[in-house]
C-alpha cells in the first residue's frame, strides 16, 4: 500500500550551511531550504499558563514560547484557510508558520505560491506514501521538527495519509490539528478488510493520544467544522433544551448533502482530487461531516437514563457503473455536443466499464436504526450525494476542484424530539462563484443562505410561539462578527480554537472537536463501508455497533466481526 516515487537528488534554492538541512541522493525526501536566519524563529515573547512540559525545552525549543506550526499539506483547502489564518495570526505575533510540506509533483506550482505568500516559510517536498512513513523521511522529518522548534502540526493531506503522519506526531509528543475524516483507505469500498481498517486506524491513534496525555498535556483536533458553526450549535441547543425540560430524546434524523460535484466518464478515472479512483468517495470527502453531525444531533439528545445501545448500519452506494446508466455516452454527446465530448473522453464504454469496476462511491444512502434493549428507539436516514444540482456547463475540468468546476452546496437536516419539536437546518446555494458577495447573500440561493426553522409544540411547553425562522446571518451579527465572512472563518475554527489551548485560554474538557470524541463517527464511517462491503460478498448488509455513552461523549465497538471472516 506504500508508494515510492524514484530518489531525488536536493536541489536547494540558496545555499543552506546547516548541516543538518543538507540531504544525501540516498535520502526519499527532497528540501528546498532558505537560511535558517531566513526561516528560524526569532525570540518569541512568552505566553503565561501555555499547555506545555518540562520535556519540551528539548524537542521543541525553550519553554512558553508562541506555537511553531509545521503545515503538512498545502492544498487547495490548506490554502484557503489554514495559510490565510496562520498569517495573520503570525502579523499579530501570536504564532510562526516555520515550515510545510507537499508532495514533490506539486513543486513547480507551489514554489511560485511560496515566493508570493509565505517567503521565509521553508518547503519541504515528499515522495508520496500512505499507510506508513518510510524511516528515511521520519529521521529527516524529525530533524526538521528539533532544529525549527515545532509545537504543533497541522495535517492537510488526502486522508490516507492521516494516520502515518499523525502517529509520527504524536511520537514526538507535538500538538495536531487534522482534517476530517480521521481516516480511509485504499480501496475500502470493495475490500471488507480495508473497511475494518478504519475503525482500527481511530483505536491506534486514540491509544496513542491517551497514552501520551500520562506524560504530557496535549491537544488532537479533528477539523469537522460543523462542530463551530454557530448555526448547528444552536440547533443541538434546542435539542438540548427539549431533552432537560422534558426527558424526551432525538427520535428521528434526516440528514442530505449535495455538493453537485459532477465528473465527466473520464475524469473519474483521471482525477485524483475528491475522486474515485482510489477506491473511496463521497463518504470520505465530504459525507464524514454528515455522519458526525448525525452523532452530534443523537447526542445533544441523550439524558442520564435515555441512551441507545447499539445501532444497525445498512448502506447502499451509486459507484461508476451506475453513473454510467444515469449518463451514458449518447447522453452526454447530446448535452456537450458529439465532437466536443468525443474528443474529451479517451476512453471506450467497455474499457471505462472495466477500469472502474471497483472505484469509490459517488453517492451514499444510509440507514441507521439505534436500539436500546433490542427496541429500536431512534432512526436516522443519510444522502450523502456527489450527483445533484450543480452549474457545470463546460467540458474541460476547471483548474479548481475544491471550490470550483460547478460545486454549489444544497444541505437539509431534520431533527424530531418526538411529538413535542423538529429542528430544520435548510442551507442551499444557486451559484458556484463562491468568493462573490451579493445582496441576496444569506437569502435562498445565496452562498450564505442558511436557515433554522423550529417548530415546537408550544401549548403543552408552556410557550408563545410555534415556529421561529432564523437565519445564521443574525445569528452571527448578534455576536458582533462579520457574516460575509462566516462561512471562511469556521474552516479554521479548529486552529482557533489550537491556538486558545496552546495559550492557555482553553481547557482540554472543553475542546470541541478532540479525538477521542470522533469515536461513534469513525466507528459509523467504517461500519457504512462494511456493510456495502457485506452486500458484495452475498452476506446480510447490517453491521452492528454497541454503543456507550458517558460523560456528555461515545464509545462504540462492533458487536462482533463485520467482515464475514470465519
Amino acid at each position: 500500500m506504500i508508494t515510492t516515487i524514484p530518489l531525488i537528488e536536493t536541489i536547494p534554492m540558496l545555499e543552506c550551511k546547516s548541516p543538518d538541512t543538507e540531504l544525501k541522493k540516498s535520502r526519499t525526501v527532497t528540501v528546498t531550504a532558505l537560511p535558517r536566519d531566513e526561516v528560524e524563529s526569532p525570540v518569541l515573547p512568552e505566553i503565561s499558563g501555555a499547555h506545555q512540559s518540562d520535556d519540551e525545552v528539548t524537542l521543541q525549543g525553550d519553554d512558553k514560547r508562541v506555537p511553531i506550526f509545521l503545515l503538512i499539506g498545502v492544498g487547495p483547502f490548506a490554502r484557503r484557510s489554514y495559510l490565510p489564518r496562520l498569517k495573520t495570526h503570525e502579523a499579530s505575533g501570536r504564532a510562526v508558520l516555520a515550515a510545510a510540506i507537499d508532495l514533490e509533483g506539486n513543486r513547480v506550482d507551489l514554489e511560485k505560491y511560496r515566493q508570493s505568500t509565505c517567503p521565509t516559510t521553508e518547503f519541504i517536498y515528499l515522495a508520496p506514501f500512505t499507510a506508513e512513513m518510510p524511516d528515511t523521511v521520519a529521521s529527516e522529518l524529525t530533524s526538521l521538527v528539533h532544529r525549527l522548534r515545532i509545537s504543533c502540526v497541522i495535517v492537510s493531506t488526502e486522508p490516507l495519509a492521516h494516520v502515518a503522519y499523525a502517529q509520527w506526531a504524536l511520537g514526538l509528543g507535538l500538538h495536531i490539528v487534522m482534517d476530517k475524516p480521521v481516516s480511509t483507505r485504499e480501496w475500502v469500498v470493495s475490500d471488507v478488510d480495508e473497511a475494518k481498517g478504519i475503525a482500527d486506524d481511530f483505536s491506534t491513534l486514540v491509544t496513542a493520544y491517551k497514552e501520551l496525555q500520562k506524560q504530557k498535556s496535549t491537544l488532537f483536533l479533528v477539523n469537522s467544522h460543523r462542530r463551530y458553526h454557530a448555526g448547528f450549535q444552536e440547533a443541538t441547543q434546542k435539542i438540548r433544551d427539549v431533552q432537560e425540560i422534558t426527558g424526551c430524546p432525538v427520535t428521528s434524523i434526516y440528514t442530505a448533502h449535495c455538493d453537485g460535484q459532477w465528473r465527466l466518464p473520464t475524469e473519474i478515472l483521471d482525477l485524483n482530487y475528491h475522486g474515485y479512483n482510489k477506491g473511496y468517495g463521497k463518504v470520505s470527502h465530504s459525507g464524514y461531516h454528515g455522519i458526525d453531525m448525525v452523532y452530534q444531533f443523537l447526542r445533544a439528545g441523550i439524558g442520564k437514563k435515555k441512551q441507545p445501545d447499539r445501532v444497525d448500519i445498512v448502506s447502499n452506494f451509486v459507484q461508476p457503473h451506475g453513473a454510467f446508466f444515469q449518463l451514458d455516452e449518447e447522453d452526454h454527446k447530446k448535452l456537450f455536443g458529439e465532437k466536443a465530448y468525443s474528443e474529451a473522453c479517451r476512453y471506450t464504454a467497455e474499457e471505462l466499464y472495466e477500469k472502474t469496476r471497483d472505484f469509490g462511491e459517488i453517492d451514499a444512502s444510509i440507514q441507521l436504526a439505534f436500539y436500546y434493549d433490542n427496541a429500536v428507539v431512534a432512526l436516522a436516514h443519510l444522502d450523502l450525494m456527489h450527483t445533484g444540482f450543480g452549474c457545470r456547463s463546460w467540458i474541460q475540468p476547471s483548474t479548481d476542484l475544491y471550490k470550483g468546476n460547478g460545486r454549489a452546496r444544497q444541505e437539509m437536516h431534520e431533527i424530531k424530539s418526538g411529538p413535542l419539536q423538529a429542528v430544520i437546518i435548510d442551507s442551499r446555494q444557486a451559484s458556484d462563484k463562491h468568493d462573490i458577495i451579493r445582496p441576496d447573500h444569506s437569502d435562498l440561493g445565496g452562498n450564505g443562505h442558511f436557515d433554522l426553522k423550529v417548530f415546537r409544540n408550544a401549548e403543552l411547553l408552556g410557550e408563545k410561539n410555534v415556529m421561529s425562522v432564523t437565519k445564521l446571518q443574525d445569528m452571527v451579527e448578534s455576536k458582533g462578527q462579520d457574516y460575509h465572512g462566516y462561512s471562511k472563518s469556521i474552516k479554521y475554527a479548529a486552529l482557533d480554537e489550537a491556538m486558545e489551548y496552546m495559550e492557555g485560554n482553553k481547557e482540554a474538557k472543553d475542546l470541541i472537536s478532540s479525538l477521542p470524541d470522533h469515536e461513534i463517527p469513525a466507528h459509523l464511517m467504517s461500519g457504512i463501508y462494511l456493510s456495502h462491503g457485506r452486500r458484495r460478498l452475498g452476506l446480510d448488509p447490517t453491521v452492528s455497533l454497541d454503543l456507550t455513552f458517558e460523560n456528555g461523549s461515545g464509545r462504540a465497538s462492533f458487536s462482533f466481526d463485520p467482515r464475514g471472516h470465519r
